[in-house]
């Protein structure tokens, strides 16, 4: 049996998850569950025939990243040009800014479609030029 723990006394990946997966659910017309949390860890993974999403937690400042991060690892969906990669960034950055976030951050983006998405939104790279980061506050300002 599990036990839940009111919403307050949730870790962010948990109230991530749980915020994700209503996501999804509505914007994909799904019935059942999307998004689950890893049991040892603060990554989230959410994968149908319509997308597919792993994004990684840090709930405490990493150094890489500059700050405490919301990072998409993987973003694929089936349909693209349709506007879901901008409602899941509003959804992480509406997240970002209620729980005290820094940055949001895209790792191994070296696709040009990811590159774009990137450009488009004021995503700078770091490290060997294959991530991308952007400040919370900053994104927030695009919507």
């Amino acid at each position: 049996m599990m036990t839940t723990l009111p919403s307050h006394e949730l870790s962010d990946a948990d109230a991530l998850c749980t915020r994700l997966d209503s996501f999804l659910m509505a914007r994909f017309n799904y019935k059942t569950s999307c998004a689950r949390r890893s049991d040892l860890s603060t990554n989230i993974t959410a994968k149908r025939k319509k997308f597919d999403l792993y994004i990684r937690v840090y709930e405490h400042k990493d150094k890489l990243w500059g700050g405490r991060a919301l990072i998409l690892s993987r973003i694929g969906f089936e349909k693209t040009r349709q506007g879901h990669g901008t409602a899941l960034l509003k959804l992480l950055v509406n997240f970002g800014q209620e729980h005290r976030y820094d940055v949001i951050g895209i790792e191994y983006g070296n696709t040009p479609s990811i590159q774009g998405f990137a450009d488009k939104y004021g995503f700078k790279k770091v490290s060997d030029g294959n991530h991308f980061t952007a400040r919370v506050p900053s994104l927030a300002a695009e919507f």
